[in-house]
């Protein structure tokens, strides 16, 4: 009888180095991988946090211009909304007739705060 695949009975090492780049390959594969998917859960993180400030941001800012549109520049500066999400703070400043100047500031509650700087026409606004 003929021996089959005779280098896999020999024992001086041949399949030995196989064995170990297999191996080797694929810890780095497998590491590679955990390394891709805490990444990937970090920047699912971000992205939730920024849909988080970004609806925050809406809310307040449509909150503002009906107060705006109700009372005309009777609207203390700054002016604080509170959500289940977070905080908001708007600072206006009267540039011309019907032209503000918000400064917002937008804070979760978990801490990340952002803040976005806007121009408002109230004429503009009032069209839409």
């Amino acid at each position: 009888m003929k021996k089959k695949l005779s280098f896999i009975l020999n024992q001086r090492g041949f399949v030995l180095p196989y064995v170990l780049f297999i191996m080797s390959l694929a810890v780095v594969i497998i590491i590679t991988s955990i390394h891709t998917y805490r990444n990937n859960l970090e920047i699912t993180h971000h992205q939730l946090e920024q849909i988080r400030i970004e609806t925050l941001f809406q809310m307040a800012y449509a909150h503002f211009l009906d107060a705006l549109k109700e009372s005309h520049e009777d609207i203390a500066s700054p002016a604080y909304y509170t959500y289940q999400q977070g905080t908001v703070t708007i600072e206006h400043i009267l540039l011309e007739k019907d032209t503000y100047h918000l400064y917002i500031t937008v804070k979760t509650n978990k801490g990340v705060i952002n803040t976005f700087i806007k121009e408002i026409n109230l004429n503009q606004i009032a069209d839409e």
